[in-house]
């Protein structure tokens, strides 16, 4: 039993995560830390997304790749009806593989 859990039902209805540090390939394991040292230097500013790690294995584990290219715009560069649209289309397909 893990003194840091508690929970008044016995979990019923809640599911406890527990992190295997020597899990997945050398890879995996520098993306997961990159996203912990990015957590650890930016939690003072910015709201870290609570299941990140999640949706990085839910992702890999539906084979999800992006196919939709990244929108880019440089400072002398006007944000235009196609680049917005663009970044809406990435971002939808994103949370729709989230979501199936």
């Amino acid at each position: 039993e893990d003194p840091y859990l508690f929970s008044s039902n016995n979990f019923v209805g809640r599911q406890t995560w527990e992190f295997d540090p020597k899990a997945g390939t050398l890879e995996e394991r520098a993306v997961v830390e990159e996203a912990r040292r990015s957590f650890l230097v930016n939690r003072s500013r910015v709201k870290g997304c609570s299941d990140l790690l999640w949706r990085m294995q839910f992702l890999k584990e539906a084979k999800f790749e992006q196919v939709i290219p990244p929108v880019k715009i440089d400072d002398t560069e006007g944000i235009t009806h196609e680049n917005a649209t663009n970044a809406l289309r990435r971002g939808v397909s994103f949370f729709s593989a989230l979501q199936a």
